[in-house]
């Protein structure tokens, strides 16, 4: 009866060790790798993973699947899973050998639903970091969480890949990869709404959010509360990176390092090199301060959401850059905003103009 012999058996803990051995061998050729490893037995805590993990339930063709891939997230075998605009992306660890790759394609959320949810929702959520952390009311929590009117998407809405050899629709390193988004959705819930293609600046009001943010209104989100709720950028990429200093050359001055002068006096040592804010929509293209970046946009004439367009950024992540004094952006992000600045012509206004 060899048929039936699954061979021996291996404890939780081993399987998180194979699994966390695996991942740290990732990682020498990968070092941006985004695993996901649970710390209890539960998948997610928040309103938003939550519900989608149980949305989950409503795609078992193969059921024996779905509750494989809720303990393979829990093992720690999603090595990695990277998510954008209608794709899921993700390295799962297989019980034997090479680890498998996974792709999930997902569709927008068709026009009426999105119509239904923001009709139920006019009005009703409070602030930005209400629809994040699921702070809204039950109907409307239905009304999002629904299986055919909500914003969760249906399995015809799906397409899955994976290079494990199994035939079924949804193999268990697919259903991992859903189950191991939902465990994001606890520390990034606006990537639901990238993935499905919706703007949440149309369920919150960011245009009014930030313009109380600049004046010091009492709706502005306190800073200590989105950076412990959400981090300090809501996209999701690789490890954040820190500022790059300023160059040896700027800091002496020399005529070919940016902002140098020949003959001219070098700036401090503990000052970042800065150029004239007479010329710059910036004073310190290195660390942009909120209020500029406000200043930027509406200037542009740009709502926040065409500006995170223009950006390659959320609604949510852009609003949230306005709220903060100096907010801690990625390099990438400090080049697109400088790049749109000088491209703009705009130049940074003097007092009294």
């Amino acid at each position: 009866m060899g048929w039936c012999n699954f061979g021996p058996y291996v404890s939780v803990a081993q399987k998180k060790a194979k699994a966390e051995k695996l991942i740290q061998k990732l990682k020498k050729a990968r070092p941006d790798l985004q695993p996901v490893c649970p710390a209890g037995r539960s998948i997610s805590q928040s309103f938003w993973g939550k519900a989608w993990c149980k949305h989950l339930e409503t795609y078992a063709d193969h059921e024996n699947r779905i509750g494989r891939g809720r303990s393979y997230v829990r093992n720690s075998a999603v090595c990695h899973l990277e998510a954008s605009a209608g794709r899921l992306e993700a390295i799962v660890a297989g019980s034997h050998g090479d680890p498998y790759e996974v792709a999930v394609t997902v569709k927008p959320v068709p026009a009426g639903q999105w119509k239904a949810v923001k009709a139920a929702s006019a009005g009703r959520i409070g602030s930005m970091l209400d629809l994040l952390s699921g702070k809204f009311p039950k109907d409307v929590m239905a009304q999002v969480a629904d299986p055919e009117k909500g914003l969760f998407p249906k399995l015809g809405e799906l397409k899955f890949s994976c290079t494990c050899p199994d035939w079924a629709q949804m193999c268990k390193h697919v259903a991992a990869t859903l189950y191991a988004f939902g465990h994001r959705l606890d520390q990034a819930p606006e990537m639901l709404f990238l993935l499905r293609g919706a703007d949440p600046a149309e369920l919150v009001n960011l245009e009014a959010m930030a313009e109380s943010a600049t004046a010091g209104g009492e709706s502005a989100l306190r800073d200590d509360a989105l950076a412990g709720i959400f981090g300090i950028e809501l996209d999701l990429g690789g490890p954040e990176t820190k500022a790059p200093q300023a160059g040896r050359a700027a800091r002496k001055g020399r005529p070919d390092a940016p902002g140098g002068k020949t003959g001219t006096r070098p700036p401090k040592a503990s000052k970042p090199p800065q150029t004239s804010p007479d010329n710059l929509v910036f004073k310190n293209p290195e660390r942009p301060r909120g209020l500029e970046i406000a200043a930027l946009r509406r200037r542009l004439s740009m709502s926040v959401a065409e500006f995170a367009a223009a950006l390659g950024s959320s609604p949510v992540t852009v609003a949230r850059w306005e709220k903060l004094k100096v907010p801690e952006l990625r390099q990438k992000s400090r080049e697109k905003l400088n790049a749109l600045a000088q491209g703009s012509g705009l130049r940074r206004p003097r007092h009294g103009k």
